[in-house]
């Protein structure tokens, strides 16, 4: 459907496009099989309002897409309105107000790129093609995540269109209540937002990092010296890493690869404070080692992607847990040492906890565990979901039994996203403001499910 002024194009199943549209809309290469009754292209948010009274008109339940990135795909449902806010892409930087109008479709590097030109920085994504509506809704963990907190709590007001298919400009003071779910109920909000209005820093007068390799048998040494350091860690310093399979033709084994980043006002601070990583206990056996030198955005795009190649088939799943546990390094190394792919890997991500007195997102502890089954085929679908599967339940004794909403899988591995008191509120919420349910809640259930003694 679509017409000579109309900004909407949409393509009901069966039509040419349609399946083009909707394995397009999943950034994964595992595409479920999962089935819109039509597809909706808006290009402006006048086209979003149309989208939403179309699917008002035909009883349709809407999913949304900006990026893709989703790994379990929520937003393709079997049914109901796929709304692809791809093309709502907009930048718009008052440098003087620290504040830029983002669409949803903007992708994270492309963002900071921009914002650099000004000397300003917003928390993206760690991935470079991560749409940014998906992320900041979600919550949003970034390489300055100790510093900023959830990307979400930056989010100062959104233009939105409501299940009533009203397009308004809220913010705290004049709909505090769609504030409070934008802010990080993820594929649990229950609007379209057509405009993000997010608060901007400006860029550390310092960014430096360093990179270190370690071979797979030093993993015991690495954790004993590791775990106690990331408690340590000031905010200003991100110390990531993460195991997978060498690309190394003289080493074959997993690897350990630690990339910590340090945010000050000088270089000697920075310098200072990447120094505990480079008196590292199990230096002497790094295959690469890298001094501290200094840090980009995209630099740190390209060190994380490389862990995600595009087209390989995606499961992937994450637990807050608690480090300080007397059981908890044993699972991990469990996890570790039995990844089943080249291309699997677990990803250690530190956090520092923040606070907002209007968000949905409220459910952390200072770490994050990710594990991600990677594929290249479909008969690797079943084994690597049995792994991740058994990963998640292996760590969730050691967790606080909940998951970053952005990466999640609710279906296989049931989990909260929010708080409890929070994950309730957010219920009463879409009962009061989507009725009739015109957009879709989690695919999956945001809650756990009870732990049953002796069972695996």
């Amino acid at each position: 459907m679509s017409n000579d002024t109309s900004t909407l194009t949409v393509l009901r199943r069966g039509q040419t496009g349609y399946e083009e549209a909707r394995v397009n809309a999943i950034w994964n290469g595992k595409k479920p099989a999962r089935y819109p009754e039509a597809i909706a292209l808006a290009r402006d948010e006048h086209a979003v309002v149309e989208a939403v009274q179309l699917a008002r008109r035909n009883d349709w339940t809407i999913g949304i897409r900006s990026g893709g990135h989703a790994w379990s795909a929520n937003a393709v449902r079997d049914g109901g309105l796929l709304l692809d806010l791809s093309a709502l892409d907009s930048i718009e930087v008052d440098v003087d107000a620290r504040v830029a109008r983002v669409g949803p479709g903007a992708r994270s590097q492309v963002f900071q790129r921009v914002l650099g030109e000004s000397g300003l920085y917003f928390p993206t994504g760690t991935c470079p093609t991560v749409g940014l509506g998906g992320y900041v809704i979600g919550g949003g963990a970034s390489f300055t995540a100790g510093m900023d907190g959830p990307a979400c709590y930056m989010l100062v007001a959104i233009d939105v269109v409501t299940a009533d298919g009203e397009l308004v400009h809220a913010t705290d003071a004049t709909h505090p209540e769609l504030m409070w779910a934008a802010r990080g109920s993820g594929p649990g909000f229950f609007a379209a937002v057509t405009r993000m209005h997010l608060e901007l820093k400006p860029v550390p007068a310092s960014m430096q990092w360093s990179l270190y390799i370690y071979p797979g048998e030093v993993l015991d040494d690495f954790l004993e010296w590791n775990v106690p350091l990331t408690r340590a860690c000031p905010e200003n310093v991100a110390n990531f890493w993460a195991t997978v399979g060498s690309p190394f033709p003289h080493y074959q084994g997993t690897i350990i690869a630690v990339f910590p980043i340090a945010f000050g006002d000088s270089l000697e601070e920075t310098t200072a404070l990447l120094d505990p990583f480079e008196r590292s206990p199990v230096r002497e056996h790094a295959l690469v080692h890298q001094p501290p030198s200094a840090w980009t955005w995209d630099a740190g795009y390209a060190q994380v992607n490389q862990l995600y190649p595009e087209g390989f088939r995606y499961r992937a799943d994450a637990l807050w847990v608690r480090a300080e546990d007397d059981g908890f390094v044993g699972p991990l190394k469990e996890t570790i040492r039995s990844l089943p792919t080249a291309h699997s890997h677990v990803l250690w991500a530190p956090w520092k906890a923040r606070e907002h007195p209007n968000a949905a997102y409220s459910l952390h502890s200072p770490l994050s565990v990710h594990v991600y089954g990677v594929g290249e085929n479909e008969s690797q679908d079943g084994p690597l979901d049995a792994w991740v599967t058994g990963a998640m339940r292996s760590l969730e004794p050691h967790s606080i039994r909940g998951g970053k909403i952005n990466d999640h899988d609710l279906q296989s591995f049931p989990k909260y996203v929010l708080a409890p008191d929070e994950t309730e509120r957010l219920k009463a919420l879409k009962a009061k403001h989507d009725p009739n349910e015109v957009f879709h809640t989690y695919l999956g259930t945001p809650e756990p499910s009870p732990i049953v003694p002796g069972q695996p």
